[in-house]
């Protein structure tokens, strides 16, 4: 039935903005905005007028029909130079065919981004997207010593990467000789040519300034270098016996009040857990530090000071030295060419004393190492800075750190160090020189028991304990992700640009053979691999929560279908469409289970907090704990992309054809009876089922990849009745898992069951996804014969395929995805409720995993290329044949490039879930217990904006399109969801303006 054509009334639309825009929530970012009035202008339309910070602004709404407006947004004149989106008093049109209540509701959001833009200065957005920012770093005198000489290098060599350019500000303590420079730039810091580490800051120092040994000096010469930022630290720059007399420039005294340059500081520490300031000192910094931007600290003692005695607030970061990772270290500098010896303790002791002299000899003893000190010689009693025999040089410094089998120091650098090389080591703290150094790092990684103040609390137990340097890395990765985005966001920069970091191996990955590498070992050598593309965390494995059982799942709309429990059962629940065109089961067949049945299907559930998590089932493979592990990727025994050979095959296949080649080799060689996996339904009503092929023919007449509902029931009943068959499964993350937790419970199936193919996913469609784009192209859902989601357009770019789709007279039609609505995937149209509250990616269950290479190397090869996550030495050894016979064309990848291809769907499983089951929390609903912390996310505000709409439409499009083909207008669903794209988009755009 058709809409009424008759216009909604002004009046009814001015009451209605009246009613809902004048109580707008009393949050934070809404305590400047004024609601002047709303009116009505010439009968043409209603008006809403807003006041921000003396920016005016107007939206009008136009009456579409009985129920729906669309909406333009425009500026007021003003004294303000502020122009909204570049534009001055110009209509921009907002929504179209919107409904009056979603109208408002978007509205609101749209004045939540408004009120954002208005608070990013406007020159300094400019100038952002022009030029990349002149950051200046500020911090102690370089001297000798290596911590202070490294933390320079690694902050400098973070902003250059970070694509902005880095100026050594070259403050000198004042001294009898000291010159004036009239050159602006140096290319030297200035130290004696006896100081062996000048060659390292002369080299690796981006650009340096005159030196500047008064204060006066930098008032009157700063701006001449025309510096966007400032940034103090890292190191003990805000310790007054260190910093001395320039302690003030520490607080950019010398800038005046109403500067625009931005201030702020970075891994800045006071050195002590004990408040070192006298009252003139404290007046002094209390005042200066409100004038900064930011303020980012080393300890966590240090939040609490700024917070206690310098009424500002503070975030607690890493040091710059461990920004970096091990491998930028080892590549950059060298190091294993650096150091002959190998099997020794390192000792890197700045105070030594007889009891240290006695920790050492000990240790050196119990272990059976030689002593060494950090220049390469035999360990002497002498402090570490003070000797002058040997490699004194900074990258002899590193690479005594990076071969040593064990370290003792009394640095924080040298803790530092360790920590980023994954060595064991022993922290002795002097507590007259200050305890908080140490202890706050030390507790970031959950290692104190690493720290003794004396020889009588070192036991060999404690000291010799292996150290879980997995869960180290999985913190060190979460402060960095942390550090960076507090880095980014001080600096007005996009967060974007922390994907240049690439914390892995730039040699590229081959294959692992479990057999021949301990734990320790691939621990060690695997550590630095973690990339930093994403917000990592330490997940724990369950939230102190109410469990989330099989009821909650089907009350929270979250059965994804996989018919596990149908299965399990005997039928007894049985899988129907849901009305969004999607199989589930019913609440109320489960409530009436017993007991014992209804505690065996929350075992066999893959959202049920009852069933294993993905980390306890882990990859199938029996040495699979061997084998490295990232938090994103899972397990894996070889990376790599590829495509098969054979053209035919090749062009026939969704990507690059390799799930296709490796099902057809397992059964070529009788490893395998049958393959498991989705191909054509044999049936009318259904385009997609699971099936069993049994030749290679068969595989071939139902390959490539299909975005469509299926479910497991009946296919693994005839996997069942076959009990002396063995069979390969195919499927997405939470179908493998699915299976796996029947195997767990069902021994029969685990034998037949030889193979878990896993396909990377994003997320799954409901059937309306098909449905929606075979009408949008003038296919009727009743009228759709088959579909190819992924119909490959030669000489193009790999990702201009086509959706194509036949109808029951055979006229086949065709377009791109991205044309049609609802096609973007990132917009998840048509995504199951489940899909929300996956954080399973690359199929961390199965022993091998496929997904499309996403890299921009990839892109003009539009036949298709796989990336392949292989946890299983038989199925890496069958792809090695198939390279060197010529079937297959492979590449080595790094995890960071593994990572890199699938970033869009990382970013929506890790970051969204964040946000959603943060949003869950407020606002009272259940959840699955997944590994995330819900209570951490360091995303702007237009991010968890664009996910809050994403999660939206992905609820919204599935009901719209069932009321759309209830009422055969294929406008309705088309006019409603067009404006939430719109919102969408316009969300999206306020990534380069925030």
């Amino acid at each position: 039935m058709k809409e009424s054509s008759t216009p909604i009334k002004l009046e009814t639309i001015k009451q209605h903005a009246e009613e809902y825009l004048s109580n707008l929530p009393k949050q934070e970012q809404f305590i400047h905005l004024v609601f002047k009035k709303a009116w009505i202008y010439q009968a043409k339309c209603a008006v809403v007028d807003f006041k921000y910070k003396n920016v005016h602004f107007a939206f009008n709404i136009y009456a579409a029909n009985s129920n729906t407006v669309h909406v333009d947004l425009l500026q007021r004149a003003s004294s303000t130079k502020f122009r909204l989106n570049g534009e001055f008093n110009t209509h921009k049109k907002l929504f179209q065919n919107v409904e009056l209540l979603v109208c408002f509701q978007n509205l609101q959001k749209v004045i939540a981004s408004i009120i954002a833009e208005v608070n990013t200065p406007q020159e300094k957005k400019s100038r952002a997207n022009t030029k990349p920012l002149n950051v200046g770093i500020l911090t102690l005198p370089m001297n000798k010593n290596y911590g202070g000489n490294l933390q320079a290098y690694a902050l400098m060599e973070v902003i250059e990467t970070l694509g902005q350019k880095a100026v050594f500000v070259n403050r000198r303590f004042h001294h009898a000789h000291a010159k004036p420079s009239k050159q602006k730039y140096v290319k030297s810091v200035g130290l004696s040519l006896s100081v062996a580490n000048k060659k390292f800051l002369d080299t690796y120092f981006p650009l340096i300034t005159k030196p500047f040994f008064h204060s006066h000096e930098l008032e009157s010469d700063i701006n001449e270098y025309d510096f966007d930022a400032l940034v103090v630290g890292s190191d003990q720059v805000w310790r007054p016996q260190y910093a001395k007399e320039i302690l003030n420039d520490f607080f950019f005294e010398f800038l005046p009040e109403n500067s625009e340059i931005k201030r702020l500081s970075y891994a800045a520490s006071f050195g002590s857990d004990k408040w070192e300031y006298d009252e003139s000192r404290q007046a002094m910094a209390s005042r200066l530090l409100k004038r900064f931007d930011a303020v980012g600290v080393r300890e966590d003692a240090a939040v609490t000071m700024c917070a206690e005695e310098l009424s500002s607030n503070a975030t607690h970061v890493l040091d710059p030295t461990m920004l970096l990772d091990a491998q930028h270290y080892a590549n950059k500098f060298n190091l294993d060419e650096r150091r002959t010896s190998k099997d020794y303790l390192l000792n890197y002791v700045l105070d030594i004393n007889d009891d240290k002299e006695l920790v050492i000899r000990n240790l050196s003893n119990t272990l059976g190492l030689n002593a060494l000190s950090v220049n390469g010689k035999l360990f002497e009693r002498v402090n570490a800075l003070n000797s002058s025999d040997g490699d004194q040089s900074v990258e002899g410094w590193l690479a005594s750190f990076y071969m040593a089998k064990y370290i003792v120091t009394d640095s924080f650098h040298g803790v530092a160090f360790s920590i980023l090389f994954n060595k064991p080591f022993l922290a002795y703290a002097n507590p007259a020189r200050g305890m908080a150094r140490f202890t706050s790092l030390l507790n970031m990684f959950g290692l104190q028991e690493r720290l003794v103040t004396s020889s009588s609390q070192v036991t060999e137990s404690s000291m010799l304990a292996p150290i879980s340097w997995e869960k180290v890395n999985q913190k060190l990765n979460e402060m960095r992700r942390h550090s960076l985005t507090f880095l980014v966001e001080a600096l007005g920069i996009p967060d974007e640009l922390i994907a240049k970091f690439t914390y892995t191996s730039e040699k590229k990955l081959s294959q692992i053979n479990a057999s021949q590498i301990s734990e320790a070992q691939h621990i060690k050598r695997f550590a630095s691999e973690s990339p930093i593309t994403i917000d990592v965390r330490e997940f724990p494995s369950k939230q102190s929560k109410t469990e989330f059982n099989i009821e909650d799942v089907l009350k929270s709309d979250m059965c994804i279908g996989c018919g596990g429990c149908s299965y399990a059962t005997d039928s007894a629940l049985r899988l129907e469409e849901s009305k969004l065109g999607a199989p589930t089961v019913s609440l109320d067949d489960v409530s009436a289970l017993p007991a014992d049945v209804k505690s065996k299907i929350n075992a066999i559930c893959p959202f049920s907090d009852k069933s294993l998590s993905e980390d306890q089932l882990d990859a199938p493979y029996e040495r699979a704990n061997l084998l490295p592990f990232n938090e994103v990727v899972g397990r894996y025994n070889a990376l790599f992309a590829g495509r098969q050979s054979d053209e035919e095959s090749l062009i026939g296949s969704s990507s690059g054809g390799l799930t296709s080649w490796l099902t057809k080799k397992l059964l070529e060689k009788g490893l395998i009876d049958g393959v498991v996996h989705v191909g054509k339904a044999a049936c009318d009503g259904d385009l997609f089922e699971y099936r069993i092929s049994k030749t290679q023919n068969e595989l071939d007449s139902n390959r490539k990849s299909n975005y469509y509902p299926t479910t497991l029931a009946n296919v693994l009943k005839e996997v069942s009745s076959n009990s002396d068959k063995r069979y390969a499964i195919v499927g997405v993350p939470c179908f493998i898992k699915s299976a796996r937790l029947l195997c767990e419970n069902d021994e029969g199936l685990k034998n037949s069951l030889k193979y878990f193919i896993g396909i990377v996913c994003g997320h799954m469609k409901t059937r309306f996804f098909a449905e929606s784009n075979a009408w949008q192209l003038g296919v009727v859902p009743s009228e759709v014969q088959k579909v190819d989601f992924r119909k490959k357009i030669p000489n193009t770019k790999v990702g201009n395929y086509h959706f194509s789709v036949t109808s029951k007279d055979n006229e086949e039609k065709s377009a791109q995805p991205t044309s049609l609505l609802g096609g973007n995937w990132g917009h998840a149209f048509f995504q199951p409720n489940a899909c929300n509250y996956c954080d399973d990616i690359f199929a961390e269950t199965a022993d091998i995993v496929f997904g499309d290479a996403w890299l921009p190397k990839f892109n003009d090869e539009w036949r298709g290329t796989n990336i392949v996550v292989s946890r299983n030495p038989e199925l890496t050894d069958l792809f090695e044949s198939g390279g060197t016979s010529g079937e297959l064309t492979t590449e080595n990848l790094s995890l960071n490039e593994i990572i890199q291809t699938q970033f869009g769907g990382i970013s929506h499983r890790r970051h969204g879930l964040v946000v959603r089951t943060q949003d869950d929390e407020k606002e009272g609903r259940s959840f699955p217990s997944k590994r995330i912390d819900p209570k951490k996310v360091n995303l702007p505000f237009w991010r968890v904006e664009l996910l809050r709409q994403r999660r939206k439409m992905s609820v919204m499009s599935g009901r719209v399109f069932a009321e759309a083909k209830a009422k055969d207008d294929l406008s309705y669903f088309l006019n409603l969801m067009s404006s939430e794209t719109a919102v969408y988009r316009y969300i999206e755009s306020l990534k380069n303006k925030l």
